[in-house]
């Protein structure tokens, strides 16, 4: 694998959002403005550089499928604030590529 931003932002969003969600999951600790932005700059970067052509539109429903079950998902009992809490911070990476990858498409449809 070559190592470049978009695999490294890629790298730090996904395995970062997890491991935030986890531990906010288990109550260790809440989340801040630093993570929040790590987290929405790597994402960022992902949409960026990441998403090729064919990957644009699973990329789109992805990211709202995410941002709307963190908040439904809310209701089960017992794993329910464990799996929002991880939802929550996924959700911080991919909104923001999936945003990226939106301007991305009404740019090309404008050409």
């Amino acid at each position: 694998m070559k190592w470049n931003a978009g695999n490294i932002a890629y790298m730090v969003g996904f395995f970062g959002a997890l491991v935030v969600g986890v531990a906010v999951g288990f109550g260790m600790f809440e989340i801040g403005a630093m993570i929040s932005t790590v987290l929405i700059v790597a994402g960022l970067g992902v949409g960026m550089f990441n998403i090729g052509a064919g990957e644009k539109v699973p990329i789109m429903v992805a990211s709202l499928l995410i941002g709307g079950g963190a908040g439904i998902l809310a209701n089960l009992p017992f794993v329910g604030e464990f799996i929002v809490a991880i939802l929550t911070t996924l959700a911080m990476v991919v909104l923001p590529a999936g945003l990226v990858v939106a301007f991305k498409v009404i740019m090309d449809k404008a050409k």
